[in-house]
C-alpha cells in the first residue's frame, strides 16, 4: 500500500505521468481496512499492512 500512496503523491505533484492502477477511493478503503484490523481487539497484530500482488500474465509452473 505504501508504494501506491507514494505513487499517488508523485502523480498528484506532476512527477509521474502514469496514473496508479488503484483509485484513490479504493486506496482509502484499504487504509481503513488496515486500521480496522489493527484496532480489532481479537487481532494480535500491532501494525497491519496489506500487500497487493498483480498476477496479470503470470504463468504458473
Amino acid at each position: 500500500m505504501e508504494s501506491l500512496r507514494k505513487w499517488w503523491a508523485r502523480y498528484d505533484a506532476g512527477e509521474d505521468t502514469f496514473k496508479p492502477p488503484v483509485s484513490k477511493g479504493i486506496l482509502l478503503m484499504f487504509e481503513r481496512l488496515e486500521q480496522t484490523l489493527a484496532d480489532e481487539p481479537d487481532c494480535n497484530l500491532n501494525r497491519v499492512e496489506i500487500h497487493l500482488k498483480d498476477f496479470t500474465d503470470y504463468r504458473y509452473k
